[in-house]
């Protein structure tokens, strides 16, 4: 049973995190520089200015890989040496997945053993509140009936409590320790999948220890008890292993295969590497050629040439050059940028705008690497329940034979209100109002009336409400109160429960065999026997239930979505009758309430034995496509009686309608993608902004008229609405349901590629009645179609998982469908209002400091590194460098660190309220990449070419006498030359500083003017450093040179020419801009 998490062992590791880190280009890249400077002859600024660097920054990713991995392991060690009580039983096994389990007698006895010890075939006892250890088959609990409650929020997200129990025949059998020394049988199950909602398999109990004796007994995933969840409200249980370590089902969906993101930007800062590259190679071969040429000409004149450190050789001078300019690519660009942008993160968590007080949650991140991609959206593909809606359900509509009926807020039952029910004869027909007459008694029927409900008179409202109690997978809490404490799967199943306790049935007690109905009218409590429950799935989109009544008759009773209903339907209703269903869920629709239809069916005896020997043996088989069990199921749900529909109501969120007019003036398309009907999408659209009184709305539907035609003339209406004064393109709503999405997925691709031109150019797109894979089509679709736009996708329940994933940046709600979403998200927020900022404000941040950060570190690499390529002007690009060695290494690390560092984390191109009071603002800057393209790449390359020229013209004109001297030829005097080239160093480090610090920064703070002064103080701390321990007459004279350098008037005046000259061009450029553009 042991599980492994860790990547890594401590023999692959380095191996493994070597190869990962040199599989990136621009560590290779790197790594060969590297090399080349051990080449003799070739590297003029020392051999080891690349390496330290690229190995500094290499091993911070190894150690943090490492840290991360040993984190793994140490909670790998925690889950696997965590005790367990194990039942040891002399069972013996011979193969795991389908093959048989079993279960052999003897003595019984109780061991505590590490879960990494636990087999196959083990049975072991958890105790309440205790991680269930592997996946195990419920075999018995402390309750008779063999119940037990479960959390699985670790699992699927759902916080509400699950309830299992064993099969009938296995309870009262094993309650005890002792209880398992007469354990015969097998049990066996289908291959490890990663289904967590169903299993295949059987019991086989044996009187006798014969594998051919004794019954088999179908297995459901209600039996089993799954690594990773908590034993709740259960004192304990025993199980028996059926699925150990890795190949339990939580295992095999976390090490299920996740589509890893890529950033904008990291793709743009690639190309700019690349681009950057081809620069050191043009400026190289440039050098190389002119070299030749100079020497050539000059090698009589010039003697020195064929002495010292200058080569002969073209090749070699070409690569000195490379070395020199190697890193006019940024090593520590990406290394840097993924710490500003874990700040960036933390900014995010601790934004208190985005804290919800009554959940207690605050803006969480699951990575770093998308933060500037919040400020680039183009497209919000959101879901609607628990997302834009509260998914927290009420019951506000009933309609039997076309007549409604509704509760009044303040009902509420009590026992002294047991002899009274609810009057429907007082209920108001849907033609005039849908409310009961003020002052109406709620409950005034008779007990006679109240009880004909149990007789099931379909065209009785006492019957629907009836049912409202009985069809439901709802597990009640004895809380001695009434109504008892619901724990439901879904808001709408606790809703219609709650209903029908409203109208006088309250479902108090639940077991495997029956369920109990306290009847307010006779103060009495009704056991229904409970034969079978056929509960909802995706794919049959409905959910059904068993009961033999009191007058000993047995009854499907059944409730699903209208589009899945009405077809299964018997035919004798009458086809008003059908029309009149068909207008009451119209109008429920168009109130935005969500709707189901309730049906009946009764079953004779034999009907039902010889349909439920099929399902049995349906259940048995393992391995089998569980598909087969759904075509029972539905094979049973035909020719059902019509007993009424039902409208719960969702109510928005608060500060969605603002929220989304926010998000749309920003430019944002917003998609909804939902399951609700046509009618309740159009009336949800209308209530949060998404379709406004102006907008023209454009429906798309296979089944009226040729799709290809519907479009066409959707395109026409958005061409004509391109002319001026008539529309613009963001005031059409086009509205498509999944059939005809489906249609449009599996046609051909021209009628898809019309659909995505009408598509993308309106305003908003609501898809209704869509599956949880059309959700994650329809972005794979836009992204495919529009590859420089971002996507960003919202929801809050597991059947958004995938249109998360599929998303550019997925965003999870923690809402009462419960974590998965936010789990699988790369960003989490409680509520959808909380968009706003996170985009607006924290998207738009981190966009304009991240692209600010990459040209600004570019920049200064430039601006370095050009000083040393104009000075080969004197030296007829011999590649010498006028730079002491250590200059070439700190200059990125160290000297010019922190005030990049600033600009990554806390510039602010304007504040929050501007930003949230101009939204349209938004779609000018990240979602057309304003700040980072070619041209603003070309712009800051060509400054920093000006701005090198700026420092190093005033020193060559300056200091020339004081540099070079006549006499027997033209010869270098080398302490001059170090002195020359440490005063434009100096002038480097302190321009590239103030233009980041202070002249590109849009916001400075004291936070910018202190990690100026951090930088510049610890250079001058450095120069004097070197200055006092430089011994004289080795290698560069750099000995006392800083005292010589702060007193030489030559260089003051030099200094203030360079800076002067800079800051003024900047402000000009600055002013220009402002004026002009």
């Amino acid at each position: 049973n042991t599980i492994r998490s860790a990547k890594y062992t401590i023999l692959n590791f380095l191996p493994i995190n070597l190869f990962i880190q040199f599989s990136n280009v621009v560590n290779i890249y790197f790594l060969v520089i590297s090399i080349i400077q051990f080449i003799p002859n070739v590297s003029t600024v020392g051999q080891i200015s690349t390496l330290l660097p690229l190995s500094i920054f290499v091993s911070l990713a190894i150690i943090h890989e490492g840290y991360d991995d040993f984190k793994r392991h140490t909670m790998d060690r925690q889950e696997n040496d965590r005790e367990v009580l194990r039942i040891n039983l002399p069972t013996q096994i011979t193969k795991v997945s389908t093959d048989k389990i079993p279960l052999s007698p003897g003595p019984t006895a109780t061991q505590t053993v590490p879960c990494s010890s636990l087999r196959v075939g083990d049975i072991v006892r958890v105790d309440q509140d205790d991680w269930i250890p592997a996946d195990l088959v419920l075999l018995g609990s402390e309750h008779q009936d063999g119940t037990c409650y479960v959390e699985t929020a670790s699992l699927d997200g759902e916080t509400n409590l699950k309830k299992l129990q064993t099969l009938k025949e296995l309870q009262d059998m094993y309650l005890s320790d002792a209880s398992f020394q007469n354990l015969r049988g097998y049990i066996r199950v289908e291959e490890p999948t990663l289904d967590l909602y169903s299993i295949q398999g059987y019991y086989q109990l044996s009187s006798t220890g014969s594998f051919q004796d004794g019954n088999q007994l179908p297995l459901s995933i209600n039996q089993v008890l799954l690594r990773g969840t908590l034993l709740r409200n259960t004192s304990y249980v025993y199980g028996i292993v059926i699925y150990s370590g890795e190949q339990t089902k939580v295992r095999l969906n976390a090490t299920k295969h996740v589509q890893t993101k890529i950033p904008f930007l990291t793709k743009t800062m690639n190309h700019l590497s690349f681009i950057a590259f081809s620069l050191v190679i043009i400026l190289a071969i440039t050098a190389s050629v002119i070299n030749l040429a100079f020497r050539n000409d000059y090698v009589d004149k010039v003697p020195y040439l064929l002495h010292g450190r200058i080569s002969e050789n073209a090749f070699i001078n070409f690569l000195s050059f490379i070395i020199i300019l190697n890193t006019i690519v940024p090593i520590s660009l990406f290394v840097t940028l993924e710490f500003c942008k874990i700040v960036q993160a933390f900014f995010i968590s601790q934004d208190l705008k985005m804290y919800n007080n009554e959940k207690d949650t605050p803006a969480s991140f699951h990575t770093t690497q998308l933060n500037e991609d919040l400020g680039m959206v183009s497209y919000i593909f959101s879901d609607k329940t628990g997302t834009l809606t509260e998914n927290a359900m009420y019951f506000r509509r009933m309609t039997v034979n076309d007549v409604s009926y509704q509760l009044e807020e303040e009902t509420r039952l009590s026992r002294t209100a047991s002899r009274k029910s609810i009057d429907f004869s007082q209920a108001i027909p849907q033609a005039t109002a849908l409310s009961l007459s003020p002052g109406t008694p709620l409950y005034s029927a008779e007990q006679s009336e109240f009880d004909n409900a149990f007789s099931f008179n379909p065209s009785d409202p006492y019957t629907l409400a009836l049912t409202l109690a009985i069809c439901h997978t709802v597990d009640p809490e004895n809380t001695g109160t009434l109504p008892p404490k619901y724990r439901a799967t879904s808001p709408d199943e606790f809703a219609l429960v709650t209903a029908g306790h409203q109208f006088g049935f309250t479902f108090m007690k639940r077991t495997t065999a029956n369920m109990t109905i306290y009847n307010h009218a006779s103060d009495k409590e009704v056991t229904l026997p409970i034969l079978n429950c056929l509960e909802f799935t995706s794919a049959r989109k409905k959910m059904s239930i068993i009961i033999q009544f009191p007058d000993g008759k047995i009854r499907l009773l059944v409730k699903g979505a209208d589009s899945i209903m009405i077809p299964r339907l018997h035919k004798n209703h009458a086809s008003d009758q059908i029309t009149k269903l068909e207008s009451s869920l119209y109008k429920y629709s168009c109130e935005g309430l969500r709707t189901l239809v309730f049906a009946s069916k009764e079953l004779t005896k034999n009907e039902y034995e010889e349909w439920k020997t099929k399902y049995d043996k349906a259940s048995q088989q393992v391995g089998d496509d569980p598909e087969e069990i759904d075509l029972l199921c539905s094979e049973l749900e035909t020719n059902l009686t019509l007993l009424g529909c039902t409208g719960l109501e969702d109510q928005l969120q608060e500060g969605v309608p603002e929220s989304i007019s926010l998000l749309r003036r920003a430019g944002i398309k917003i998609w909804v993608l939902t399951g609700d009907k046509l009618e309740t999408a159009i009336n949800i659209g209308q209530a949060c902004s998404l379709i406004e009184p102006r907008s023209d709305l454009i429906i798309l539907d296979h089944r009226t008229d040729d799709l290809g035609a519907q479009i066409k003339t959707g395109l026409d209406k958005l061409k004509a609405a391109s002319v001026p004064d008539v529309n613009t393109l963001s005031d059409f709503v086009l509205i498509i349901d999944g059939q005809t999405f489906g249609v449009l997925d599996n046609g051909p691709s021209v009628l898809q590629e019309s659909f995505l031109d009408l598509a993308l150019q309106c305003g908003s797109v609501i898809l209704c009645r869509s599956s949880p894979s059309q959700k994650a089509q329809v972005v794979k679709m836009v992204r495919k179609r529009t590859p420089s736009s971002v996507t960003l996708a919202i929801g809050d329940g597991g059947n958004d998982v995938a249109m998360i994933q599929q998303a550019h940046v997925g965003i999870g709600i923690s809402g009462n469908e419960g974590v998965m979403a936010a789990k699988s998200s790369d960003y989490s927020i409680a509520q959808f209002s909380y968009l706003v900022p996170l985009l607006l404000v924290h998207g738009r941040w981190n966009y304009h400091r991240n692209t600010r950060f990459t040209l600004l570190t570019f920049y200064k690499c430039m601006v370095f590194y050009m000083t040393l390529y104009f000075y080969q002007t004197m030296t007829g690009f011999s590649g010498t460098s006028w730079f002491e060695n250590w200059s070439y290494i700190v200059y990125n690390s160290i000297f010019t660190l922190l005030p990049v560092i600033a600009i990554g984390t806390l510039d602010q191109d304007k504040s929050r309220k501007m930003l949230l009071d101009n939204p349209e603002d938004y779609s000018k800057v990240g979602p057309r990449h304003k700040y980072l393209n070619w041209k603003t790449y070309i712009f800051h390359i060509c400054m920093a070419l000006v701005h090198a020229a700026f420092i190093v013209l005033p020193y060559l004109v300056f200091m020339k006498d004081n540099v070079w001297v006549y006499g027997g030829g033209l010869q270098p005097t080398a302490p001059h030359i170090i002195f020359m080239g440490q005063s434009v160093y100096l002038t480097a480090v302190l321009v590239a500083n103030l233009k980041v610090a202070y002249l590109a920064s849009q916001h400075t703070t004291f936070i910018h003017i202190g990690f100026f002064l951090i930088s510049i103080i610890v250079f001058f701390c450095f120069q004097f450093v070197i200055s006092a321990f430089t011994i004289p007459n080795h290698g560069y004279y750099l000995h006392n040179y800083i005292y010589q350098l702060l007193g030489s008037s030559t260089f003051w005046l030099c200094f203030i020419w360079s800076v002067g000259s800079i800051v003024f061009l900047d402000y000009l450029i600055k002013a220009i801009n402002m004026f002009f553009f």
